[in-house]
């Protein structure tokens, strides 16, 4: 598709991403080819966006089911889901990589609170050495 080249549309919204990658992927099936392992065609620009935006396109929608409905079997077994209409290696590919994005997340959470809990003893220990009480 020439309107999808990488110079003509760079990047891919966070709504689009996954009816997009179930057009690139339907067009790679009809033509034979298979372009996972190409960079900068609509496939990868969509897999990146899903994996950037993870909270939105594959977590919220599990957890709208989630509260609809606590069995668990149910709701990995739900055909709902959108990116339960892409072939299997590409829902494990989505997924493993949002994965990472959410562990590489937490890990700067993590971080983050590790600082402020650092900040907040050494004001604390300036505050008991001054003989001020912050508390």
């Amino acid at each position: 598709m020439k309107c999808t080249r990488s110079e003509v549309m760079p990047s891919v919204s966070r709504k689009a991403a996954l009816p997009l990658l179930k057009v690139a992927v339907a067009g790679e099936q009809k033509a034979g080819v298979d372009m996972s392992n190409t960079h900068n065609v609509l496939r990868a620009r969509c897999v990146e966006t899903c994996v950037e935006e993870w909270k939105e396109t594959l977590a919220k929608p599990l957890m709208a089911l989630e509260c609809r409905d606590k069995n668990i079997s149910r709701i990995l077994g739900a055909s709902s889901l959108e990116h339960r209409d892409l072939p299997l290696a590409i829902q494990v590919e989505l997924l493993e990589k949002a994965l990472c994005a959410a562990k590489v997340e937490l890990d700067d959470v993590k971080a983050e609170l590790l600082f402020r809990e650092e900040q907040v003893e050494e004001f604390t220990k300036q505050g008991k050495s001054t003989g001020k009480s912050f508390e």
